[in-house]
């Protein structure tokens, strides 16, 4: 899986991005990832058939600075299908009309956020919309 990502979060309904590897998450957060659907900046869509628990993250799955246990993880995804832009801003589109949510720090105009998604000309350019401020 290449980073950056867009990832779509089906038990929680959201639509994020990541710029990092998922390694780490508390004990508590695997189940959020079943089904998760990660689209890299090259288009190339794969779904999460299995997160697996590889051991404990820091001392035991303990650490001072992180409340509850860490878990190392990975993934076992399906193939790579690779997707038109035309197709990832369309399936943007119909989750957010279907109550998705976009992850960001402050409050977002999902009409403001459309027709940026709209207007970008690569996958790459979408995905930093939800990394960044756009």
């Amino acid at each position: 899986m290449k980073v950056p990502s867009l990832v779509f979060l089906p038990n929680k309904k959201t639509i994020q991005a990541t710029d990092h590897q998922i390694k780490r998450i508390g004990i508590e957060s695997i189940s959020i990832f079943n089904e998760a659907i990660f689209i890299d900046r090259y288009g190339c869509m794969r779904t999460i058939l299995e997160t697996k628990q590889k051991g404990w993250a820091y001392l035991w799955g303990y650490s001072l600075f992180l409340k509850g246990r860490s878990v190392k993880i990975e993934f076992v995804l399906s193939d790579c299908e690779y997707i038109s832009l035309n197709y990832l801003k369309e399936l943007i589109s119909e989750k957010l009309t279907q109550k998705w949510k976009p992850v960001f720090p402050h409050p977002v105009n999902k009409k403001l956020l459309n027709q940026k998604i709209m207007q970008s000309q690569t996958h790459e350019e979408i995905i930093n919309l939800f990394l960044y401020d756009f």
